[in-house]
């Protein structure tokens, strides 16, 4: 029998999965590992428990079995931290049932036990043995934790970053950062690592019985030093046609850009294709590596130049007959796809019958509209999502129920007449129709589109079966040949051309869900310009060079400027006119009725007539106007003149000489042609600002040909 003066005991459970409630007892002798025996002494025996599970209450963890018992200093059940109890003094030789857990029935785990005794001075006299009542023993705690956690984990970084490490609960971590693999001797962690340089971070995790975690390894790479700037092919320079930019960096960066001449970020777009340019643009870029560091930007300035006589891309309106591809380009067939039956051609789907002044676009919506003026409808093409032409097909008609039928008349809610002119209101989805046989304008609801469905407003006539043209009237027009809508301040400009003056229109819708005319049908002008007041109008009205007009064919609104361009048919020039309003709720022009204008194109002075020499600086009928807004440059129809010319009106001076030319080689010639390249009295444009592509209504061809003009 083995005595053992037992005067403190401290036990450790380590563990939160439970057993079936079974006494432990501790012991000296690892013979006998079931009862220990106390010496008669008096007073009283303390033992302490150290608790580190919450799982564990008192309750549990102490039942003392058979003895009288005492608790000294009870404490809350559920708290974790170290407690003492007062047991009573046995006699010499009695054995004491010391602890009895009670768990949850689980006999896959035995709780851990480690026990010390102390003697009355503080001595340790063990060490003993933890032993179920059963005899079984409990088993070695030999699940390694997890390893340690980096933050922030392994990387290439530009600056030095501070490393913490964790591990589970009551783990110690150590770690080496001279790529020796971390032993118990290696540095034990108790703050964040400061790495400045590239070094290998190991670090493990042991638990308290000694296991040993899996070695984590990180790789930290601190490099401070920038690439390269990016370098792009081709390089920045003058051009006369589009270009695919690469760009390229050191190997691992990448490349972040912008065209609008800021300076790119790291939010910027990134680089993953080529760069197609077709406008002057000013090209920036930056490299990015992995590390964060940015390079110098790099600035690549790209300017084009206009390639007179430049050829078509694609066309539409050349379906010749029913044996024809309707999807192949043919440039070299104009013939009429006539309503009327007197052309080669029946009218049909695909072609066109003298288009004339009437190209919208529905930038957001993504549709084209042609005014198919001498078949009497409107045709409606849907674009791919950039804006392209998929195919020459029409998708919807507008003013026939469907792509045959010849009739243009008699006038209808429904039908359009001849419809020479378009204007497209992208904000309520309204498309306004001139029609110059009928002498008024209809109003469409487009958000979407039946096939010959009824105008919703009618502006000119009082009734849609009317056709009288208007003399001089507020609210009358006589062959109205241009329309420009104003979607800043919701203008309508309308070129009532038989009575010689521009009319101004408030077109606002009755709300954003109601895109009616809040003014009604037929409502009043609000100014008239070319004409000092409405009344009266046409010829012999002259109110002096600088402010008549003597047959204005097309109107241009450029909202960024204020201008007021007018295409003055008769007297072969364009005038531009101050087109501001007074303010946003007093849409009458600031100017008032019967204005001056500003400056003029296509004649040198306001006393010269030029008619119709061909020339750099002179025109010969123009008709229709388009605005490249970002470059300011202006497209005009020289109808006679069998071209369209440019004119850079950033700064305009009066007589100024056109800066580009198409439909000619040169500005001194004026042949018209069936070909790629050519026209025949071209009439109507429209330029799409986000491809730099020009519409341009061959008139005398049929057919609508389109243009890369960067």
């Amino acid at each position: 029998m083995v005595m053992v003066i037992v005067s403190m005991l401290t036990v450790m459970f380590i563990g939160s999965v439970g057993i079936v409630s079974r006494e432990l007892h501790i012991t000296s002798d690892a013979t006998q590992k079931e009862r220990i025996y106390q010496v008669a002494e008096s007073g009283v025996q303390r033992i302490l428990f150290l608790v580190e599970n919450a799982d564990y209450t008192l309750d549990q963890l102490v039942a003392l079995s058979g003895i009288p018992t005492s608790i000294a200093d009870p404490v809350a059940n559920t708290a974790v931290g170290t407690y003492t109890l007062s047991v009573v003094k046995q006699g010499s030789g009695q054995a004491v049932d010391v602890i009895s857990l009670a768990r949850s029935p689980d006999d896959r785990f035995c709780s851990k036990v480690s026990a010390t005794i102390k003697s009355p001075s503080g001595s340790a006299v063990g060490p003993y043995f933890a032993y179920k009542w059963n005899r079984s023993v409990c088993p070695v705690d030999t699940v390694a934790p997890n390893s340690p956690t980096a933050l922030p984990a392994g990387g290439v970084y530009n600056e030095t970053k501070n490393v913490s490490l964790s591990a589970e609960a009551n783990a110690t971590i150590y770690y080496t950062i001279d790529s020796t693999d971390p032993t118990t001797s290696s540095t034990v962690y108790t703050s964040p690592i400061s790495i400045s340089a590239t070094v290998t971070l190991r670090a493990i995790a042991v638990d308290a019985a000694g296991n040993v975690s899996t070695i984590m390894v990180e790789v930290y790479t601190i490099d401070t030093t920038p690439p390269a700037a990016p370098v792009a092919s081709p390089a920045g320079g003058s051009y006369t046609s589009a270009q695919s930019i690469s760009l390229s960096a050191e190997s691992g960066a990448a490349i972040r850009y912008t065209l609008d001449g800021s300076t790119p970020t790291v939010a910027s777009a990134l680089y993953s294709s080529v760069i197609a340019i077709s406008s002057s643009k000013t090209l920036k870029a930056i490299a990015l590596d992995a590390a964060g560091n940015v390079s110098p930007i790099m600035s690549e300035v790209y300017t084009f130049a206009f390639a007179n006589g430049a050829p078509a891309i694609d066309l539409i309106g050349q379906y010749v007959n029913r044996t024809d591809n309707p999807l192949q380009a043919l440039y070299a067939k104009g013939y009429a796809n006539d309503a009327n039956g007197s052309g080669p051609i029946p009218v049909n789907r695909y072609g066109l019958y003298h288009p004339w002044n009437g190209i919208a676009l529905d930038g957001l919506g993504h549709r084209l509209f042609i005014g198919d003026s001498y078949n009497s409808r409107v045709l409606v093409y849907n674009l791919n999502l950039d804006n392209t032409l998929p195919d020459p097909i029409p998708d919807n008609v507008i003013g026939k129920t469907n792509y045959t039928n010849a009739g243009g008349l008699p006038p209808l809610q429904s039908r359009v007449g001849r419809p020479i002119a378009l204007a497209y209101d992208s904000t309520n989805k309204r498309l306004f129709v001139a029609s110059d046989g009928t002498h008024r304008i209809l109003v469409f609801d487009v958000v979407s589109i039946t096939d010959g469905e009824p105008a919703i407003n009618i502006i000119g006539q009082s009734t849609y079966a009317a056709t009288t043209p208007s003399s001089c009237a507020q609210n009358g027009l006589n062959n109205p040949n241009g329309l420009e809508y104003d979607s800043i301040n919701n203008r309508l400009f309308v070129a009532d051309t038989n009575n010689r003056r521009m009319m101004i229109f408030d077109v606002r819708p009755v709300s954003s869900s109601d895109p009616r005319l809040l003014s009604g049908d037929k409502p009043n002008a609000i100014n008239v310009l070319g004409k000092s007041s409405f009344t009266p109008c046409g010829a012999g009205v002259d109110l002096g060079s600088q402010a008549n007009l003597e047959q204005p064919i097309a109107v241009l609104y450029d909202g960024t400027t204020g201008r007021l361009l007018i295409s003055d048919m008769q007297d072969d020039r364009v005038m531009v006119f101050d087109g501001r309003p007074l303010s946003s709720s007093d849409l009458r022009l600031a100017v008032g009725d019967g204005a001056q204008a500003i400056n003029v194109l296509g004649r040198g002075d306001w006393g010269t007539n030029a008619d119709g020499a061909v020339s750099i600086n002179r025109l010969d009928n123009p008709g229709s106007l388009a605005l490249d807004l970002p470059r300011q440059r202006l497209f005009v129809a020289d109808k006679s003149n069998n071209r369209v010319v440019v004119f850079d009106i950033t700064d305009i001076s009066n007589g100024e000489n056109a800066i580009g030319v198409l439909g000619q080689l040169s500005f001194d010639s004026s042949g018209g042609g069936l070909t790629q390249s050519t026209f025949a009295a071209p009439s109507g444009l429209l330029y799409d600002n986000t491809n730099s592509r020009l519409f341009v209504s061959d008139w005398g061809n049929n057919r609508v040909m389109i243009f890369s003009v960067p």
